[in-house]
């Protein structure tokens, strides 16, 4: 098990639709359904990672104007997102 699943289990789910009032400065995993959700909303809210990023880091995006990595999990429940603190 790698240190990012470990990650995602040891932290609670929240909400989805909270993902816009979070604090700078945290990565959040969420289920492929509500990254479509995410993708859909437009490139105006949304930062889409390189393909490198994706394959090396398992990083898709950020959230513009906020310092937000988006993570993509199926551990994670449809409509819910972990959110997981830097140190």
């Amino acid at each position: 098990m790698n240190d990012f699943t470990e990650l995602i289990k040891q932290n609670g789910f929240v909400d989805f639709r909270n993902i816009y009032t979070l604090d700078d400065n945290v990565d959040v995993a969420i289920h492929p359904v509500d990254y479509k959700k995410l993708r859909d909303k437009g490139f105006e809210f949304f930062d889409e990672a390189s393909w490198d990023d994706i394959k090396q880091k398992g990083k898709y995006g950020c959230l513009k104007n906020k310092n937000i990595d988006i993570y993509v999990s199926t551990l994670v429940e449809k409509g819910k997102m972990c959110v997981i603190h830097r140190d």
